[in-house]
């Protein structure tokens, strides 16, 4: 008759194989899956928003008042936050700053912009902004995320550009083999190399316009 005291050991070995052997799957999942997420480079969601591709605008503006560029200060402080958090690929932080560059967009007080066209080309540049921040506040996919962030990041240099930062520089970089190729921008205030369009792009960036800061 066989000894229960020697089985039991024996049953319990298995038992934390097995358990180690599925844990170890896991992980590998786990990984593989983040790894995954973090190459994809292609809007591969299905749902009715159509991105526009966006122009830079060449042309010299006179900076709006202090207060409108102080709004444009946190406007652009929002916006830089969201590359951050694209540039250590959390498409949840990212939905986030989506978030929170939607509610510094309506702080920015209108009234005061005066000028030829100054108010008709932010109701036309809000409304788009408003658009593109909705889209990756609602998309937690990183390949969507940052295909809209780069022509939002052509478009929010046109607002800076047009309107004007308080004391800040902005910087607009190119990664030319981003986006399967088709050149990824992203908008900065320092000249140091932080591509938001995943780590195989990390070092891969150019300043292409420069505004300088308006004390």
């Amino acid at each position: 008759m066989k000894n229960p005291n020697f089985i039991t050991p024996i049953l319990l070995l298995i038992l934390v194989f097995v358990l180690s052997s599925c844990k170890g799957d896991s992980n590998e999942n786990d990984k593989q899956n983040t790894d995954k997420s973090d190459t994809v480079k292609t809007d591969t969601t299905n749902d009715n928003f159509k991105l526009e591709e966006i122009t830079i605008d060449n042309q010299k503006y006179e900076p709006a008042p202090d207060s409108v560029r102080n709004a444009m200060n946190d406007l652009f402080d929002s916006y830089v936050a969201l590359c951050m958090a694209l540039s250590y690929s959390n498409p949840v932080q990212a939905q986030g700053n989506g978030t929170m560059f939607k509610k510094y967009l309506k702080l920015v007080d209108d009234k005061y912009l005066v000028g030829k066209g100054a108010l008709a080309d932010w109701k036309d540049y809000s409304e788009k902004l408003n658009s593109l921040s909705t889209h990756i506040e609602t998309v937690p996919d990183l390949g969507t995320q940052r295909k809209s962030l780069s022509e939002f990041s052509k478009l929010m240099f046109n607002v800076v550009k047009r309107y004007g930062l308080y004391d800040k520089d902005a910087y607009l970089f190119v990664c030319s083999t981003a986006l399967d190729g088709e050149g990824g921008y992203w908008l900065s205030d320092t000249q140091d190399i932080i591509n938001p369009f995943g780590k195989s792009f990390k070092t891969c960036g150019k300043v292409i316009e420069h505004v300088e800061r308006i004390p």
